[in-house]
């Protein structure tokens, strides 16, 4: 992709959000639930931290934002060159503006099923001069409104948990679908599948 050129249409359609039980609790929930992630984070970081360094322990800011970084490094993302990164499940689009601020000639698009999120993100992205690098669209990340092959890296940071189609099949079709041959993803999650115990030593690390 040329810097020069105009970049080709993100979205391809205006985005229909189809009802459904599990959609409709999950936004309910972030609507109630979102302002209150500002008490967790001043920047507004709604997933849990990565501790990479002992010390990080003490800053429970600095773990979040070292997730950011371990997600972005994942990634393998070439900052000398463009990329077009997706955030499926933004939030309020923390973590996108860390990449956008990290990888300055990505664009990233950041996908919320939440119409309060979005709003918040955009009004973010703008006090941030952000807002030229960063799309933020409702939509629903197991039924995307992206072109197929538009997408050269994407991530989920405790997001795909949420995806309604049974073992994430929708969920992991769309990514196939957006991303371009070669692409990478990254999924941070950081829930339990089942609710049998673990064994060993990490059924003792786990509080209850």
């Amino acid at each position: 992709m040329n810097p020069s050129q105009p970049a080709r249409p993100i979205l391809y359609q205006e985005p229909v959000i189809p009802f459904h039980p599990v959609y409709h609790t999950v936004e309910n929930y972030y609507e109630i639930a979102g302002p209150d992630y500002e008490t967790w984070s001043p920047h507004f970081n709604m997933h849990f931290g990565y501790c990479r360094r002992f010390r990080d322990i003490f800053s429970l800011e600095s773990m979040l934002q070292q997730m950011n970084a371990k997600v972005l490094e994942e990634l393998q993302i070439d900052p000398l060159q463009p990329a077009r990164i997706a955030d499926l499940g933004c939030g309020m689009a923390t973590v996108a503006r860390y990449a956008a601020e990290h990888y300055p000639l990505s664009h990233l698009v950041a996908i919320s099923i939440v119409e309060k999120h979005v709003a918040m993100a955009k009004e973010l992205n703008k006090a941030a001069g952000l807002e030229n690098q960063i799309t933020v669209c409702r939509d629903n990340f197991e039924n995307l409104h992206l072109s197929g092959n538009s997408i050269t890296h994407a991530y989920a940071i405790e997001s795909a948990c949420h995806a309604a189609s049974p073992n994430k099949q929708k969920f992991i079709t769309e990514l196939a679908r957006i991303l371009k041959p070669g692409g990478r993803f990254c999924i941070a999650d950081g829930f339990l599948k089942s609710k049998q115990p673990s064994s060993g030593i990490l059924n003792g690390s786990i509080r209850k």
